[in-house]
């Protein structure tokens, strides 16, 4: 061992011509078009290139790809193919990996880091058969050139943003596409919130390991959500039975019928409220409130889930410090770790947005003489704030 690392020569080209070498025979022990199953742990941009890179040169070609952001780890189902021939050209890997990135990032609808980001580039050029196919076309550049592609790519301030303060390390922070905004599917977590709660809804009582299988099937890919964002999901909706440890089901508070009829008494409550500090109320959802000129004075947004960026990330209207989310208290925190994910959602609750929790409505209406100014002052109070894996979970649950 001394020997070797004294030679200091070791690096991803090193690497990458090491796997060729051992994966080369399977072309010749193997039977034509067998898949091949392969793990890749402690997952970094160059070790994840060079296996791609050196299966593919090795006539394995890449069929599915799957990562668990926790692990850092990568699963690749490959097919063994002696005769496979390139079918796009090798010069033209800048568009594939435009390509790659924008429809990755298009159908996650997240910022999302480098390695996912960089790992959908590498595939798209892999899929599309324009890597090396054989040895002699396998050069100590390959890996270079890869890499000088993406970071040409994603560095073009026309195609992408990064939200990071270090900008000498590609590697670090959240990207995501530049251009103006547009209205479309929901983010990946917001999709995965909405599953999680059918889920208990259809199955009560089942193991998060249950529940992340049933999302692996529905999010396949490089798009497979953090164990973190499950479980706080679960804790913002669900229980772990007593009985059964770690068995999980929606709190009765948390059944449609009930939260129905939470957001009837809410909208009645707003209308209460408004009469009360001399204001008139106008629409279902957003709620305005209207001054005695008729002025729209702020608007509500009632909400039972958590999925605030269908109003912070698209057109609302009046400016953000006019505009309140009304939600359950049991939201607060999968609010606040949604915040602290998307940069998005951060920067539009810094232009003025507010919250509005259920208990805190109630209590207003039990005052007297409230005004407007008090109302406003009191709606500091209580903002949604992150508590991470050291805190301990309510033992009455915030309704």
């Amino acid at each position: 061992m001394h020997g070797a690392l004294e030679r200091r020569r070791y690096d991803w080209h090193w690497h990458t011509a090491a796997l060729y070498h051992a994966l080369a025979p399977l072309n010749t022990f193997s039977h034509p078009l067998l898949p091949v199953f392969g793990v890749i742990p402690a997952l970094a941009p160059g070790f994840f290139s060079a296996a791609v890179i050196a299966a593919e040169a090795a006539g394995m070609h890449l069929q599915k790809l799957a990562s668990q952001p926790d692990d850092e780890i990568a699963q690749i189902v490959w097919s063994v193919a002696s005769n496979q021939k390139p079918s796009a050209g090798l010069s033209d890997w800048d568009h594939l990996v435009e390509q790659g990135t924008t429809s990755y990032l298009t159908s996650r609808n997240d910022p999302a880091p480098v390695l996912p980001i960089h790992m959908a580039a590498l595939s798209r050029i892999a899929v599309e058969k324009a890597l090396p196919f054989n040895q002699s076309q396998l050069s100590n550049e390959t890996i270079t050139r890869f890499q000088n592609s993406i970071q040409k790519v994603i560095t073009n301030p026309v195609l992408f943003t990064r939200y990071e303060n270090r900008p000498q390390n590609i590697e670090s922070g959240l990207w995501w596409l530049a251009g103006p905004p547009q209205k479309s599917d929901l983010p990946l977590a917001d999709q995965v919130e909405m599953e999680i709660v059918k889920y208990l809804q259809k199955k009560p009582g089942q193991t998060q390991h249950d529940i992340e299988e049933y999302l692996y099937e529905l999010f396949p890919g490089l798009f497979t959500p953090s164990r973190e964002l499950v479980r706080i999901c679960l804790q913002s909706y669900g229980d772990s039975s007593s009985s059964v440890p770690e068995h999980w089901q929606l709190r009765p508070q948390e059944s449609p019928t009930s939260r129905r009829r939470d957001l009837a008494a809410v909208r009645s409550g707003l209308e209460a409220l408004a009469a009360q500090i001399g204001m008139e109320t106008q629409g279902e959802n957003p709620v305005f409130w209207n001054d005695s000129q008729g002025v729209q004075v702020c608007c509500f947004f009632l909400m039972a889930s958590g999925i605030i960026s269908q109003y912070v990330l698209n057109e609302i209207p009046l400016p953000p410090s006019s505009c309140i989310l009304v939600l359950p208290g049991s939201r607060a925190n999968l609010v606040a770790y949604k915040t602290r994910r998307d940069p998005r959602i951060a920067k539009a609750m810094s232009l003025g947005w507010r919250f509005l929790k259920f208990r805190l409505l109630r209590q207003l209406l039990d005052r007297t003489n409230l005004t407007f100014e008090v109302f406003e002052e009191q709606l500091q109070t209580d903002p949604p704030h992150w508590e991470g894996e050291s805190s301990q979970m309510s033992i009455f649950p915030a309704l």
